[in-house]
Protein backbone atom coordinates (compact mmCIF):
# COMPACT_ATOMS: atom_id res chain seq x y z
CA UNK A 1 0.00 0.00 0.00
CA UNK A 2 1.21 3.01 -0.84
CA UNK A 3 1.38 6.39 1.99
CA UNK A 4 1.45 9.42 -0.19
CA UNK A 5 0.10 11.48 2.72
CA UNK A 6 2.93 10.60 5.26
CA UNK A 7 5.50 10.75 2.11
CA UNK A 8 4.51 14.38 2.05
CA UNK A 9 5.30 15.43 5.44
CA UNK A 10 8.11 12.87 5.98
CA UNK A 11 9.89 15.10 3.29
CA UNK A 12 8.59 18.60 4.50
CA UNK A 13 9.02 17.91 8.17
CA UNK A 14 13.34 15.98 7.11
CA UNK A 15 13.43 19.05 5.59
CA UNK A 16 12.48 20.92 8.93
CA UNK A 17 14.62 18.68 10.78
CA UNK A 18 17.93 19.67 8.57
CA UNK A 19 17.56 23.36 8.87
CA UNK A 20 17.38 22.52 12.22
CA UNK A 21 20.80 20.53 12.55
CA UNK A 22 22.56 23.31 10.13
CA UNK A 23 21.56 25.96 12.86
CA UNK A 24 23.02 23.99 15.44
CA UNK A 25 26.80 23.53 13.50
CA UNK A 26 26.13 26.94 12.47
CA UNK A 27 26.05 28.02 16.23
CA UNK A 28 28.71 25.60 17.20
CA UNK A 29 31.21 27.19 14.43
CA UNK A 30 30.37 30.72 15.65
CA UNK A 31 30.81 29.81 19.18
CA UNK A 32 33.48 27.15 19.19
CA UNK A 33 31.97 24.95 21.30
CA UNK A 34 31.96 21.36 19.52
CA UNK A 35 30.29 19.37 22.27
CA UNK A 36 27.63 19.98 24.32
CA UNK A 37 26.28 23.45 24.69
CA UNK A 38 28.58 25.39 27.11
CA UNK A 39 27.87 27.29 30.60
CA UNK A 40 25.37 29.63 29.47
CA UNK A 41 22.36 28.16 29.46
CA UNK A 42 20.46 30.75 27.72
CA UNK A 43 23.08 31.00 24.55
CA UNK A 44 22.10 31.25 20.98
CA UNK A 45 23.60 27.79 20.96
CA UNK A 46 21.79 26.04 23.27
CA UNK A 47 18.49 27.50 22.17
CA UNK A 48 19.39 26.15 19.03
CA UNK A 49 19.97 22.44 20.08
CA UNK A 50 16.90 22.31 22.33
CA UNK A 51 15.17 23.16 19.40
CA UNK A 52 16.58 20.53 17.37
CA UNK A 53 16.15 18.22 19.95
CA UNK A 54 12.61 18.54 20.41
CA UNK A 55 11.97 18.16 17.25
CA UNK A 56 13.87 14.77 16.98
CA UNK A 57 11.59 14.07 20.31
CA UNK A 58 8.36 14.34 18.65
CA UNK A 59 8.31 13.92 14.90
CA UNK A 60 9.27 10.28 14.31
CA UNK A 61 6.62 9.01 16.94
CA UNK A 62 4.18 11.60 15.49
CA UNK A 63 5.40 10.42 11.56
CA UNK A 64 4.52 7.20 12.43
CA UNK A 65 1.43 7.72 13.50
CA UNK A 66 0.32 9.26 10.38
CA UNK A 67 1.35 6.16 8.73
CA UNK A 68 -0.44 3.72 10.59
CA UNK A 69 -3.78 6.19 10.20
CA UNK A 70 -3.11 6.33 6.68
CA UNK A 71 -3.12 2.34 6.12
CA UNK A 72 -5.52 1.95 7.97
CA UNK A 73 -7.44 3.89 5.76
CA UNK A 74 -8.26 7.23 7.53
CA UNK A 75 -9.80 9.63 5.39
CA UNK A 76 -7.18 12.07 3.66
CA UNK A 77 -8.45 15.25 4.76
CA UNK A 78 -7.99 14.46 8.32
CA UNK A 79 -4.22 13.45 7.62
CA UNK A 80 -3.28 16.36 5.72
CA UNK A 81 -4.94 18.33 9.19
CA UNK A 82 -2.71 16.26 10.85
CA UNK A 83 0.28 16.53 9.17
CA UNK A 84 -0.39 20.39 8.17
CA UNK A 85 -0.89 20.56 12.28
CA UNK A 86 2.78 19.24 13.00
CA UNK A 87 4.38 21.17 10.54
CA UNK A 88 3.10 24.11 12.13
CA UNK A 89 4.05 23.42 15.44
CA UNK A 90 7.60 22.67 14.92
CA UNK A 91 7.44 26.43 12.80
CA UNK A 92 5.62 27.95 16.59
CA UNK A 93 8.16 25.95 18.41
CA UNK A 94 11.47 26.53 16.99
CA UNK A 95 10.58 30.62 16.37
CA UNK A 96 9.61 30.38 20.43
CA UNK A 97 12.85 28.90 21.26
CA UNK A 98 14.79 30.84 19.50
CA UNK A 99 12.90 34.20 19.90
CA UNK A 100 12.22 33.76 22.85
CA UNK A 101 8.28 33.89 22.60
CA UNK A 102 6.20 32.18 25.07
CA UNK A 103 3.14 32.13 23.07
CA UNK A 104 4.50 30.77 20.05
CA UNK A 105 6.25 28.24 21.98
CA UNK A 106 2.51 27.74 23.62
CA UNK A 107 1.38 27.14 20.12
CA UNK A 108 3.87 25.27 19.11
CA UNK A 109 2.86 22.62 22.20
CA UNK A 110 -0.65 22.98 20.86
CA UNK A 111 -0.02 22.11 17.67
CA UNK A 112 2.25 18.83 18.04
CA UNK A 113 -0.06 17.54 21.05
CA UNK A 114 -3.53 17.69 19.36
CA UNK A 115 -3.00 15.81 16.32
CA UNK A 116 -0.69 13.40 18.59
CA UNK A 117 -4.44 13.37 21.10
CA UNK A 118 -6.42 12.83 18.51
CA UNK A 119 -4.31 10.40 16.82
CA UNK A 120 -4.39 8.09 19.64
CA UNK A 121 -8.03 8.23 19.74
CA UNK A 122 -8.52 7.16 15.90
CA UNK A 123 -5.93 4.65 16.60
CA UNK A 124 -8.08 3.39 19.83
CA UNK A 125 -11.08 3.39 17.41
CA UNK A 126 -9.67 1.37 14.87
CA UNK A 127 -8.30 -1.24 17.51
CA UNK A 128 -11.25 -1.74 19.12
CA UNK A 129 -13.60 -1.79 15.55
CA UNK A 130 -11.23 -4.39 14.41
CA UNK A 131 -11.15 -6.01 17.98
CA UNK A 132 -14.24 -6.39 18.61
CA UNK A 133 -16.75 -5.30 16.02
Amino acid sequence: MELPITALFVGLLTFWYLRLSVRVIRQRRASGISVGTGEERDSDLFRAVRSHANFAEYIPLALLMVAVLEWHGLRDVYLYIFGASLVAGRYFADKGLMQRQMRSRIAGTIFTFLPLGVGVIFLLFIWVSRTFM
